[in-house]
């Protein structure tokens, strides 16, 4: 009897402290896999998210310089005011600065002063950001320009985290750093180049641990963002002097006037022969020879006239239509087209007229 009871008092045992420590080590191992992958994930979402506002904040400011910089406008008037342009800081840290007008303003209810405005792009500290370390792209901006009191300019923060600000300006033979409108002719650089370094994360100082972990070393160090904006808007007394050649040479390539047609012919007589065409311009194309006159009854139509005679490079004019004839009549001869400038061919004769 004592037997038994002692073998089911054995076989009814728990477990060993060996296997319940063994238990233990295998359950920490599973859960701090668990919560590594959990914690890697959160961060990798985070810095994803972070990296999408990034590019939008890029895609932001290449949007609004090259809004601004399209839009630029011409030195003069009551309005614009000078283009000035200055080199500033060392060669690997360039915090350049760059003022001109504009025509790229909004008008609304709380700045009616129309779409003219005056910016000035810079690389400042914003003290209202947590980092100190980097600089702000910053767009100041100047509404009201006609103001009879000083006014508070609008500041923008463009883009953080920018390292380096490089500009440069064409003036149709090389770049230069610098450029002063009331020195420069013409007044306007025929395109600028804008140069901004920025940082993948805006705020250094709180995210060492995210640029180690998934930003490229290369990376970390300034991504290069460049632009080549072209400058179309000229001075007003370009666009008056180019009007002005336009115009001449319109008036020069018209042609000159159709020559006149013939007279009727009486009754058995021959239509008058139509008035040679006009000569043309200097670039301008002969006048057509007139149509000749109708035959009388039994008449023959006259002959078409002479085309006229073309210009330096100008194709001479189309010969006149030979005149219709009368009852019983035959059609006039069409006329010789006329002789092509020095450059220009000859033009076509005219075409023989209906019996």
């Amino acid at each position: 009897m004592n037997a038994m009871i002692r073998r089911n008092a054995t076989s009814n045992g728990g477990f060993t402290l060996l296997e319940i420590l063994v238990s233990a080590m295998m359950c920490a191992v599973i859960l701090t896999a668990v919560q590594t992958l959990l914690y890697g994930a959160l961060r990798l979402r985070e810095t994803a998210e972070e990296s999408a506002q990034r590019n939008l904040q890029i895609q932001h400011a290449v949007s609004v310089l090259t809004r601004d910089m399209k839009n630029i406008v011409a030195p003069g008037g009551g309005l614009a005011d000078t283009f000035q342009a200055e080199s500033r800081g060392d060669r690997n840290q360039r915090q350049d600065r760059v003022e001109f007008c504009t025509a790229s303003g909004r008008i609304s209810s709380s700045a009616p002063w129309g779409d003219v405005q005056k910016i000035r792009y810079s690389l400042e500290s914003v003290p209202s950001l947590r980092s100190t370390r980097s600089l702000c792209l910053v767009r100041t901006i100047t509404r009201n320009l006609l103001a009879t009191m000083s006014e508070e300019a609008e500041y923008q923060v463009v883009l953080t985290g920018v390292r380096s600000l490089q500009l440069a300006y064409y003036d149709g033979q090389a770049w230069l750093d610098s450029w002063d409108s009331s020195l420069q002719d013409p007044p306007l650089p025929e395109a600028i180049h804008v140069r901004v370094v920025y940082s993948p994360v805006p705020d250094e100082e709180q995210k060492q641990e995210t640029r180690s972990l998934f930003v490229p070393e290369k990376a970390a160090q300034g991504i290069p963002l460049e632009l080549i904006i072209p400058v179309v808007v000229k001075p007003p007394a370009e666009e008056a002097a180019e009007a002005e050649a336009s115009t001449g040479e319109d008036q020069e390539s018209q042609p000159e006037d159709t020559g006149q047609g013939g007279t009727t012919g009486g009754p058995g007589g021959t239509g008058g022969t139509g008035g040679q065409g006009g000569s043309g311009g200097t670039d301008g194309r002969g006048g057509m020879g007139g149509t000749g006159g109708t035959g009388g009854s039994g008449g023959r139509g006259g002959m078409g006239g002479t085309g006229g005679t073309g210009g330096s490079a100008g194709r001479g004019g189309m010969g006149g239509t030979g005149g219709t004839g009368g009852s019983g009549g035959r059609g006039g001869m069409g006329g010789a087209g006329g002789t092509g400038g020095s450059a220009g061919r000859g033009g076509m004769g005219g075409m023989g007229g209906r019996p």
